[in-house]
């Protein structure tokens, strides 16, 4: 097998990057034919010594709900928290896309792996909904600030827990439950927009939930193991 050698494989970081601007020049872009759902990267190599030639392929499938980013940016200031999960890429994916947005809405929408406890606390300060799975913390922390939530289950949640979570704040009219498996980018723009035009009900509806929260749960729990330990001593 015959290759022709663009470049030399043994360069240090200044050159790679010469070499990248170099070779994107040959690149050849066409619009199109269609809607793009899942963007293919590979890199080849091969055995100079044989016939032997190597392939390695990436395929990532976008996310169709990244299409309606900038719909919502244009009547809402959005907060993202992605997790940093290396197999799926969201922070990665959604830094860019926010980069793509004009530039008059890019500090509307705001992307982060995680954040700590005294963003989360500047956060909630300022959030008129929360949009997210319902475990247990989330849903104690936006039933003790009677904020508006729109949940979406985690689906393999040990025993339905999340469904039920989020159930009991839907049940109390303060927050509204979208199935994963029926998830659509409408049907999420649908569901942010119908809270947020009711918005001043769910708030009424979010604060008379707080009532099932015990604020000291935490020093009770403590109260009644020390009680157990001082009635179990030998």
């Amino acid at each position: 097998m015959k290759f022709k050698q663009l470049h030399s494989w043994r360069v240090g970081y200044k050159k790679a990057v010469q070499i990248q601007e170099t070779l994107k020049n040959l690149l050849i872009f066409k619009k199109p034919p269609g809607e793009i759902n899942t963007v293919a990267g590979a890199d080849v190599s091969y055995d100079k010594h044989s016939n032997r030639f190597f392939a390695g392929v990436v395929v990532f499938k976008i996310n169709k709900h990244l299409e309606i980013i900038e719909e919502l940016v244009q009547k809402y200031e959005v907060i993202h928290q992605t997790g940093g999960a290396l197999k799926f890429k969201d922070f990665e994916m959604l830094t860019a896309r926010a980069g793509q947005l004009p530039k008059r809405l890019q500090n509307r929408y705001k992307v982060s792996k995680w954040l700590n406890s005294d963003e989360l606390a500047e956060v909630y300060s300022r959030t008129s909904l929360l949009v997210g799975r319902s475990g247990a913390n989330t849903v104690s922390e936006v039933a003790a600030l009677g904020v508006p939530a729109l949940f979406i289950p985690l689906p393999w949640a040990g025993g339905d827990e999340q469904e039920e979570n989020a159930k009991m704040l839907e049940s109390l009219g303060a927050a509204l439950v979208l199935h994963q498996e029926r998830l659509t980018p409408k049907r999420l723009l649908f569901a942010i927009n119908s809270i947020i035009n009711n918005l001043d009900e769910y708030k009424k509806k979010a604060k008379q939930a707080k009532k099932i929260i015990q604020p000291n749960a935490s020093k009770l729990i403590v109260d009644e193991a020390i009680k157990l330990l001082n009635e179990n001593k030998v």
